[in-house]
């Protein structure tokens, strides 16, 4: 697997082989192109929803490679951890413990996958806002707050 290649399409390789998505990760150059949109979008408009939608989290930090982003939270509820794993703008997202306890997503994208240009992520956004919100209401009355 060499993101060099053409052909080259983590998540139909993991859909193959599953592996680590942190080693994936971790070998994967920095394609600025893909990595400075995508930073930017997390900053601007994915982070904020998720503080907005998932009451004491916070976004602390984003970064990407060639078709996969780390992205840190300051979230550590188990709410926060099902709400991460909604969220809209790639195809493969996996939420782990990261370094001071945080909660770290690890996201893989396919290439020519969703891109910021397509005008369908503020909708998604939206949608995904919403819906974590309402099902924050439910999970409060079944479990109480956390």
């Amino acid at each position: 697997m060499n993101p060099d290649d053409p052909s080259y399409d983590p998540v139909k390789t993991m859909n193959v082989a599953p592996f680590d998505i942190r080693e994936l990760f971790l070998s994967e150059p920095r394609d600025n192109v893909f990595a400075l949109a995508r930073e930017k979008t997390v900053r601007e408009v994915i982070a904020p929803a998720f503080e907005r939608a998932v009451p004491g989290a916070k976004f602390s930090g984003v970064e990407c490679h060639t078709h996969t982003c780390v992205i840190d939270l300051d979230a550590s509820s188990d709410f926060a951890r099902f709400a991460a794993q909604q969220l809209p703008w790639a195809e493969i997202v996996v939420a782990s413990e990261g370094t001071n306890g945080n909660l770290q997503l690890l996201t893989v994208s396919s290439p020519g996958g969703w891109s910021e240009a397509d005008g369908a992520l503020p909708h998604s956004i939206a949608t995904f806002e919403a819906q974590v919100i309402a099902e924050r209401e439910a999970w409060v009355r079944e479990r109480g707050p956390e």
